[in-house]
């Protein structure tokens, strides 16, 4: 009897191994798959996520590169020769007292300073600056040219062609002569959109040298210095009358 209970435990046994073993297979066999399935939807967010986030990784280390370069490379080099002096000074002064202890004469060696290079984007900034010189200077002769009509212009003299020795100064009246008065300027001589006198109606802002026959509008840099008597009511009647535009 005790022979047929150990028979049917073991037997019992083995179903529940058996059985245990399949179960665990199942289990395997839906753990894989779910770790499979897991990894086919992983790896490609994986990748879009890395994608996304290069971008911004480039970034962050352009960013550090031009700090590096714009703020602590400069510094670095600063302290680097603020110091250089002190730790010259230092080891000469070692130097002197190695040699007073070993009752030795000192030999003063001269520290080697290495050339600085100069950067190329500090070469290409002093070159351009000095393009930007050279065309400001361009510039004030040709301005001082252009202005030069208005300059003599506000010291115009009626008897600038006449020779010096033909010009007579009187300088008091004569006795017993009534001075004429001179005529009256034709105020329609360069067309209707045209006046000719110092205070000209609302409208006529366009200033006019008779001498240079070049024009100003009131947005020109000339146009304050400009002194005349002649105005227009806009640049296309100026320029009707024969009148250029200044360059200022």
């Amino acid at each position: 009897m005790l022979h047929c209970c150990e028979s049917k435990f073991d037997s019992q046994s083995r179903r529940l191994a058996d059985a245990y073993a399949a179960q665990s297979r199942v289990v395997r066999a839906r753990v894989e798959a779910a770790a499979e399935q897991a990894k086919e939807r992983l790896v490609p967010l994986a990748e879009t996520a890395a994608l996304r986030a290069r971008p911004v990784v480039d970034s962050a280390i352009a960013k550090v590169a031009d700090i590096v370069t714009t703020d602590i490379k400069p510094h670095l080099a600063e302290l680097r020769e603020q110091a250089a002096p002190i730790i010259a000074d230092a080891s000469k002064r070692g130097h002197l007292a190695a040699a007073a202890l070993a009752g030795v004469a000192p030999v003063v060696v001269e520290p080697v300073v290495a050339k600085r290079r100069r950067h190329p984007i500090l070469k290409f900034l002093g070159i351009a600056a000095l393009l930007a010189v050279i065309g400001l200077l361009v510039r004030a002769i040709l301005d001082s040219r252009d202005d030069s009509w208005e300059k003599d212009d506000i010291f115009d003299d009626d008897h600038d062609d006449v020779p010096a020795e033909e010009i007579i100064v009187v300088e008091e009246p004569l006795q017993g002569v009534i001075p004429m008065d001179e005529p009256p300027a034709d105020p329609l001589r360069y067309g209707p959109d045209s006046f000719i006198g110092q205070e000209p109606p609302a409208g006529f802002d366009i200033k006019a040298n008779e001498r240079s026959m070049k024009y100003h509008v009131p947005t020109a840099i000339g146009y304050q210095r400009c002194v005349t008597d002649i105005w227009f009511n806009s640049p296309e009647a100026a320029e009707r009358a024969g009148f250029t535009r200044a360059l200022r």
